[in-house]
């Protein structure tokens, strides 16, 4: 799937992507989010400098994941200051439309949000060739609330929050 992503030729990932930030940025949960976990893309990822660039232009407080292989932990710096995410945008290798994802295989944003004091709102954005009828799941694996892809965005029913 990593391979099937990169391959994607760069103008058609940017339009797919600026198409997956449109329909993100439309949403009441991304509006009302004053604290936003976002992620840089890398390895073909949906990409995100048009939500980031939207954030500081309307004074949001943005987050971005450093992972600490040593510790198998996934933390987020504050660009700005702030304590508590309203929103956790991620990225993925694969997902299906029950919420489930598949990451890179750490799970780290699974023991984030496992560990969280208060929950975020989680969103997947992901392209459509990305959607898979089912992927391995274990005890650890946390479900996302909601994906979002260029072509259509799905309420998983995960949390209350979205």
């Amino acid at each position: 799937m990593i391979v099937r992503r990169e391959a994607l030729d760069l103008s058609e990932r940017r339009a797919m992507s600026e198409a997956i930030a449109a329909r993100l940025g439309a949403m009441a949960l991304f509006e009302e989010a004053r604290a936003i976990g976002l992620y840089r893309a890398v390895r073909g990822e949906v990409e995100t400098d048009l939500l980031i660039e939207r954030c500081f232009r309307e004074g949001r407080k943005v987050a971005v994941p450093v992972v600490r292989r040593d510790e198998r932990r996934l933390l987020f710096s504050w660009i700005s200051r702030e304590t508590s995410l309203d929103l956790l945008v991620m990225p993925g290798v694969a997902f299906t439309e029950d919420g489930s994802r598949l990451g890179y295989g750490g799970g780290y944003y699974d023991r984030l949000l496992r560990e969280a004091a208060r929950r975020p709102v989680t969103v997947l954005l992901a392209f459509e060739m990305q959607g898979v009828p089912e992927l391995p799941r274990g005890d650890h694996d946390v479900k996302v609330d909601w994906i979002v892809t260029e072509t259509r965005t799905l309420n998983t029913g995960e949390s209350v929050n979205g």
